[in-house]
């Protein structure tokens, strides 16, 4: 996974909204008065979309751990493995 992010800002023409987005970072999207405000919000936006897609992978997981494909049998084990960050 990345350590870095690029965010995009744009400005509202009327209402003067700023907003942040990233392609980096599906979901993302952060909005203030002022593009200092957005800047501010972006980390505490990234720890909480990154805590729900964990936690909607880990639902998911558990939903499957219980699924077997039809006309398969099981020949394995749940193995667990490292993968790099």
């Amino acid at each position: 996974m990345k350590s870095t992010i690029t965010v995009d800002f744009f400005e509202n023409e009327k209402t003067g909204l700023f907003v942040g987005l990233s392609e980096d970072m599906p979901g993302l999207f952060v909005a203030g008065k002022t593009l200092e405000e957005v800047e501010a919000k972006i980390p505490g936006a990234l720890k909480m979309l990154v805590a729900a897609k964990h936690e909607l992978a880990r639902e998911r997981a558990e939903k499957l751990k219980s699924r077997k494909p039809q006309g398969f049998k099981t020949v394995a084990r749940q193995r667990e493995f490292a993968v790099a960050a």
